[in-house]
């Protein structure tokens, strides 16, 4: 085995490298060093992205369940542990096109700065990491947690305001007429 030493005054440290060929080295690395390294890629970008995610959550009350989203997607991922580890893992290269049509998408709408297609295309990259480093199985087991994800990112204003708006009016015409049916005059 090989060893490395760092020696200071107050500590030592001392790591141990398993003595293998660079062949057997790259195959034992490999099936976890690329998705660590795209885990650190994906925080460093969609860091900002969360953080405004986030900060939305906690500030408006109509996307305040955000917090859960993620949560019950873990857990639905968690029990299907069984079911991912007896299947075949078999890397499917549509997983870079997806991949990359989500990267698109963020940079899209950084540029443009469009919140909500940033936050979607989240979910887009993960669809594309889960395809390329496990495969179709892995992803038809992991379909419904992946796409559940989609909950937690609150609808654009625009979008919003469009859909309440003529609601607020449908209410308020329903609680007029309901008020008047009292024999309570009321304007509106």
């Amino acid at each position: 085995m090989n060893s490395f030493k760092i020696q200071h005054s107050k500590f030592r440290i001392r790591w141990r490298f398993p003595s293998l060929p660079a062949s057997q080295l790259s195959s034992f690395l490999a099936p976890k060093l690329l998705p660590s390294i795209l885990i650190a890629l994906l925080t460093v970008l969609y860091y900002p992205v969360f953080k405004s995610l986030v900060n939305e959550w906690y500030t408006d009350p109509n996307f305040s369940y955000g917090f859960l989203v993620p949560v019950m997607s873990g857990y639905l991922t968690w029990k299907k542990k069984e079911e991912l580890k007896n299947s075949l893992v078999s890397p499917c290269g549509f997983g870079i096109l997806a991949f990359i049509a989500g990267i698109f998408c963020f940079f899209l709408g950084k540029l443009g700065a469009e919140r909500f297609l940033m936050r979607i295309s989240f979910i887009v990259v993960l669809t594309g990491i889960v395809l390329f480093l496990y495969g179709t199985q892995h992803f038809k087991i992991l379909l419904f947690p992946i796409f559940f994800l989609i909950f937690m990112i609150p609808i654009p204003s625009i979008l919003m305001n469009k859909i309440t708006f003529p609601m607020q009016l449908i209410a308020s015409k329903l609680a007029t007429i309901s008020i008047q049916l009292l024999g309570i005059p009321v304007l509106l």
